[in-house]
């Protein structure tokens, strides 16, 4: 057990550092990626420590009281595939009668013995071919890194947690009577479609008074919102069901805008709270200006295939009364302009907005705002607006249209800033297709209206697609500098600066794997994805380390080269085994995504599973192969 542990202690301390260390540019990165992948990697480098140190401490004693009664008392060695046999028949469990699951034990030891002399007898011919060999993964690779290109990008991936929201916009003005009474229509429409799948339904509408205002996504009493939360165990997907809604939906109630949604809270906060996952925003001064750039920019986007629900956000048709006071008439009767404000505003809406007053129920200790208005019949209509009461400093009480005259006429319902400028936001959904290639088909169409924009304005594409392009660029540095890190660490270590290349040679065949699975399964390059790319680093470096570290010692041992590497394929190939088939069974239910709401980790679980399938066949070959080539000292002469 000793020597079995003094043997693989190298191995191991570089194979628990490479991990820990793929994760350590996570620490120092910025945005949506360090939030969501810092506690893992805290997480995972905690347990490479405490799974180093039970490597070290706990199983060289088991291993002890296994083997006990096995090989030479002092000075054992670690048994090698030959006395495998001999070793196992000292166990505990063969010195119990023959079993089937002995039996079944029993023969898979024996293929498995036989397909690792196979494996190393075939190492001197795979060197002959080394040439042939390299050449071949080097096509190979490059094959891969075009279809790395191929595959479609998104910042998170899709998940159908159950919920569908409806953001439902109806003719500026609407009242929120009629609001309520078409939201009720929809709702019942929306229980007739779904069934039974339907667990609740809950609409928000309108906008209330004061602060309250700011926390719902309703522009006006013309909005609503719409969330609907399926039973468990639905049997129809969310996106199914959204197709189905959008058509009929229109078909039923025409003149109403429908925008769906089905992301949940997660899609939510990492688009940060925006609507939709394409937000191109128009920035100009002139509102009314930006909207007509906007609406050019809206009928490119529905030309791109896979957009939905293309939208502008901010509407400029509200219906206002204006009101022109005449300040000569107003002041003989002693009226001013705030006076007019003030009571103009009492009669439409209350005099609690600029004058509150509270009452307070005593039983229960409520408080409740008290202010005075006209009754809704007495204004029915716009002319009746003329007819408010003004009372001036002399006590005389006059008529609006005395003094001022009112004309009806729109305006913008809202305005949005974005660094202190204005915007104009056209939105749009994306279905059926990665946000990416959608967002670079837009891209390409938006060029020819770069060209011929005013002074003073652009256009940009924000929401998850920055996003996206932001956290892709921090990944990107964090798996380049877990590489650099990686080899630096190995260096020392091996004390050997071409050893670490053999190592970490490995990466390029797992992305071979990963590019694979990723296209074979269609999904999409993502932040999880990505994550699942820098994790098969570490995975597949560490059990590259375990060969070329066998190899070594061997060689430097006097071993002559081709044994050595024949001697170490042998010794090594049932861990390398072990690791790749672990980490695919391991990772295998996560890849499927059965349960609600898994598709969030799919992509990490495809990654690694393809990168360490791929690292590991080829490895297996291509590292004997570069040790060799590394190595060789007739080889100058060959050439």
């Amino acid at each position: 057990a000793y020597e079995g542990t003094k043997e693989v202690a190298m191995p191991v301390l570089v194979t628990t550092l490479t991990i820990i260390i793929v994760f350590f540019p996570i620490l120092f990165l910025t945005g949506i990626t360090k939030y969501l992948f810092a506690p893992l990697a805290i997480v995972v480098s905690l347990a490479m420590i405490g799974s180093r140190f039970i490597s070290m401490t706990l199983v060289p004693i088991m291993a002890a009281a296994l083997f006990k009664h096995s090989g030479r008392v002092g000075n054992a060695v670690l048994p090698t595939v030959q006395n495998t046999q001999t070793m196992e028949s000292s166990m505990w469990w063969a010195k119990k009668p023959a079993q089937p699951t002995g039996l079944l034990f029993q023969g898979f030891q024996n293929w498995f013995h036989r397909l690792t002399e196979a494996y190393a007898a075939s190492i001197p011919a795979v060197l002959r071919l080394r040439w042939w060999l390299l050449t071949a993964v080097t096509l190979l690779f490059a094959v891969s890194l075009w279809g790395f290109s191929l595959l479609g990008t998104e910042l998170f991936p899709k998940m159908d947690v159950g919920q569908i929201s409806i953001d439902v916009r109806m003719e500026s003005g609407t009242r929120i009577e009629k609001t309520e009474a078409t939201i009720t229509q929809i709702e019942a429409f929306i229980k007739q479609e779904i069934g039974k799948d339907v667990n609740l339904i809950i609409a928000n509408m309108g906008v209330l008074n004061d602060w309250p205002a700011a926390y719902t996504p309703n522009s006006g009493t013309q909005d609503a919102t719409i969330a609907i939360q399926l039973k468990e165990g639905y049997q129809t997907s969310t996106a199914e069901y959204v197709k189905r809604l959008r058509v009929q939906l229109k078909q039923q109630f025409p003149g109403v805008q429908f925008i769906f949604n089905t992301g949940g809270i997660v899609t939510a906060a990492l688009n940060f709270g925006l609507p939709s996952p394409l937000d191109i925003q128009v920035i100009g001064n002139n509102l009314y200006k930006s909207r007509e750039l906007a609406e050019r920019v809206r009928d490119i986007v529905r030309q791109v295939q896979g957009t939905q629900d293309v939208r502008i956000h901010q509407r400029y048709d509200h219906p206002e009364i204006k009101v022109e006071i005449d300040r000569t008439k107003a002041a003989q009767l002693g009226i001013d302009a705030d006076a007019v404000v003030k009571n103009t505003v009492s009669a439409l809406n209350s005099s609690v907005n600029f004058k509150p007053s509270f009452w307070i129920d005593e039983k229960n200790g409520n408080h409740y705002f008290v202010g005075v208005t006209y009754p809704e019949m007495e204004l029915d209509n716009p002319q009746a607006v003329d007819n408010i009461a003004l009372t001036g400093t002399n006590g005389q009480i006059t008529l609006l249209k005395n003094i001022a005259k009112t004309s009806l006429t729109s305006a913008p319902i809202e305005v949005n800033h974005l660094n202190l400028q204005r915007v104009t936001d056209v939105f749009a959904n994306v279905e059926d297709r990665d946000i990416g290639s959608a967002a670079a088909e837009i891209e390409a169409k938006l060029v020819e209206l770069r060209k011929d924009l005013p002074e003073g304005y652009k256009i940009t594409m924000r929401g998850e697609v920055k996003s996206m392009h932001d956290s892709f660029g921090n990944l990107g540095f964090g798996l380049a500098l877990a590489i650099l890190l990686v080899y630096l660490v190995i260096v020392p270590l091996l004390r050997s600066f071409k050893l670490p290349l053999i190592i970490i040679a490995v990466i390029p065949l797992g992305l071979i794997g990963v590019t694979a699975m990723l296209l074979a399964t269609d999904t999409y390059l993502n932040i999880q994805s990505m994550m699942g790319i820098i994790m098969m680093v570490g995975i597949t470096v560490a059990y590259s380390n375990l060969l070329v570290d066998k190899m070594n010692n061997l060689y430097n041992q006097g071993m002559p080269l081709l044994e050595a590497i024949q001697e170490a394929v042998r010794n090594r190939f049932r861990p390398i085994i072990m690791t790749a088939t672990v980490a695919t069974f391991a990772l295998l239910p996560m890849a499927l995504g059965l349960e609600t709401g898994g598709e969030a980790n799919v992509p990490l679980a495809r990654a690694i599973i393809g990168g360490v399938l791929a690292a590991t066949g080829l490895s297996l070959f291509v590292v004997p192969v570069l040790f060799f080539t590394f190595n060789n000292k007739s080889l100058r002469h060959e050439n």
